[in-house]
């Protein structure tokens, strides 16, 4: 069984340029400085896959489309495999409701059968109650709030 960390994406990994809540558009992003210090001091990350769970229920309200998201989370994956974060895969729910929003596990379970995660030996990096109770849902043994690190 692998290790896994999981990483929310806004206010987590990325936040907008601008100090904006939600960015203007796909390029309206740059990286969380101490969350990418975080995962590159992490003395054991050859041991941990890298997979960004996020809601994008902005996708059903019309502020962004999948395409957008689908490229800006390509930019990030390429980004992040030059800082040698081994970023496996991406994905995020893209409703307001569904099994795979958080704080729902289903996210973290299909990833978990598809890769042959050992959830419970893995950390799931977030800022909301969500995403902690994501963790705690799924049977994540770790949750590290990024206000902490």
């Amino acid at each position: 069984m692998n290790k896994a960390i999981f990483l929310d994406l806004d206010h987590t990994l990325i936040h907008p340029l601008e100090g904006r809540l939600f960015p203007a558009d796909k390029n309206d992003w740059e990286f969380k400085q101490e969350t990418i210090d975080y995962l590159q001091n992490l003395t054991n990350l050859d041991s941990y896959s890298i997979f960004i769970v996020s809601n994008q229920g902005g996708i059903e309200l019309g502020y962004s489309t999948e395409e957008e998201t689908d490229e800006k989370l390509s930019s990030i994956a390429i980004k992040m495999h030059e800082l040698g974060l081994p970023l496996i895969q991406a994905t995020y729910c893209p409703t307001m409701e569904g099994y795979n929003r958080k704080p729902n596990p289903g996210a973290a379970f299909e990833l978990a059968s598809e890769f042959q995660l050992d959830l419970s030996n893995s950390i799931m990096v977030g800022d909301l109650i969500t995403d902690e109770q994501f963790a705690k849902n799924a049977g994540i043994g770790t949750y590290v709030d990024v206000r902490d690190i």
